[in-house]
């Protein structure tokens, strides 16, 4: 599961903002490390990653985004998954060894009625 946190800032002028004068922008922040999830969907084993915020069309990410107060603020949350098949368990030889033995006792008891 990935979560987001939004830090709603003050914008009244006797707001103190680091690094901004009043408005104060915003901050959005995926806040649990960007990590990933697995799940699987139909045999296949899927891998989902949040890459993060981009604004330069995923060039470049960020685990922020600051958003300015009363202006268009656009920007990407960017993603990828990988997939890779599930590998089937082969039924050993020995299965197979074990029905041609039965097979052949039948076979046997067979040939021994006639």
């Amino acid at each position: 599961m990935f979560s987001f946190t939004h830090n709603e800032t003050p914008n009244s002028p006797q707001s103190s903002c680091p690094g901004d004068t009043p408005p104060c922008d915003d901050i959005v922040t995926v806040s649990n490390n960007l990590g990933n999830e697995t799940f699987t969907i139909g045999g296949d084993i899927f891998t989902f990653q949040v890459l993060g915020f981009s604004t330069d069309g995923g060039t470049t990410f960020l685990d922020n985004f600051r958003t300015v107060e009363g202006q268009p603020n656009p920007a990407g949350l960017w993603g990828s998954y990988t997939s890779s098949p599930i590998s089937t368990i082969p039924l050993p030889a020995a299965g197979w060894l074990l029905l041609a033995g039965i097979g052949g006792l039948g076979a046997l008891r067979r040939f021994r009625k006639t």
